[in-house]
């Protein structure tokens, strides 16, 4: 027998209720440590701060953001960071799926090179970046070294060296990895 439209209503209404409460302790986290930050500093945007405490901060609209976004700095911020969007996600895409295609081969060897494979998982960022960093160090990298010996150079100042860290780091979070057996 079917229930009374009204009872179903009600038992929505509860549902929902009970939904929406879960969802409060992350709404009043996000509420707390994203969203009021993100408006304070949109509203603080369009004055001038002085440096010291107790001083009177001055209303000065948008020209702020038109002395931001015609600065040389920031330009050139924006272009190195979108080069290094560019060098580092088509290629970690790409590398992660060739190296898990690789993984799925039934090849000599293999459990070893899964294991390399997979130790990206377990490698934090945070390390595989000083790894890397100093692979490639200008003055003690070994990476830099070989390079200047062969007639090229490859500095971790510039974005295409920075990168190779992050394209290395996801290169195993991109797919997954077959077990051995």
């Amino acid at each position: 027998m079917a229930r009374p439209p009204r009872s179903r209503r009600r038992r929505r209404i509860r549902e929902a209720g009970l939904g929406y409460l879960l969802v409060l302790p992350a709404m009043l986290v996000f509420g707390v440590f994203i969203f009021y930050p993100f408006l304070r500093n949109f509203y603080l945007a369009f004055y001038r701060t002085p440096p010291f405490p107790g001083m009177p901060k001055r209303y000065v609209g948008l020209d702020q953001f038109g002395d931001v976004l015609t600065s040389s700095d920031f330009t050139n911020s924006l272009k190195v960071t979108v080069l290094f969007v560019l060098y580092t996600v088509p290629a970690g895409i790409v590398l992660g799926l060739a190296l898990a295609v690789l993984a799925h081969q039934r090849l000599r060897g293999i459990a070893v090179y899964r294991l390399v494979f997979s130790s990206t998982v377990a490698t934090s960022v945070a390390v595989a970046s000083v790894i890397f960093f100093t692979l490639m160090n200008p003055q003690i990298g070994l990476v830099n070294y070989y390079l200047g010996r062969e007639g090229a150079s490859g500095s971790s100042r510039t974005p295409g060296g920075r990168s190779w860290p992050s394209r290395w780091s996801r290169s195993g979070r991109t797919s997954g990895c077959r077990s051995s057996s």
